[in-house]
């Protein structure tokens, strides 16, 4: 029994370690992060947290449409409220008018924004 209790304990020690790569992976998504995107022009991206369970805080910027988004936890169109949810080395941005998959590579955040209508757009955030 005793063999069995130390190596539950030493298995629980080494839980820690395992997710400090992803979390070091995930704070690289921190910061501010622009692009040009087709029909929206600039695109600010502000990422000024990433919690546990991989939701973002911070803002998405839209200067020409004169719209902001705050990142929370339910996509409000009314509310202005996005959804950010970050699983090293990807995010996803749920936005009311559509979605940002996105990867990080670098000093870049590149994918695709699909609108709800279903058309496709490259993206490359610089930071």
């Amino acid at each position: 029994m005793r063999q069995r209790r130390d190596f539950v304990f030493m298995l629980a020690g080494a839980i820690p370690f395992v997710a400090l790569p992803a979390r070091a992976q995930a704070d690289q998504f921190l910061g501010s992060w622009t692009d040009h995107v087709a029909n929206q022009g600039e695109v600010r991206l502000t990422i000024s947290a990433i919690k546990r369970n991989g939701r973002g805080e911070g803002k998405m910027e839209f200067p020409r449409e004169l719209r902001t988004y705050v990142f929370g936890e339910t996509v409000d169109s009314k509310g202005l409220v996005a959804v950010l949810t970050v699983h090293a080395p990807t995010a996803v941005i749920e936005t009311p008018t559509g979605r940002f998959d996105l990867k990080l590579a670098g000093s870049r955040l590149a994918g695709t924004y699909v609108t709800r209508g279903g058309t496709k757009t490259p993206v490359r955030f610089k930071k």
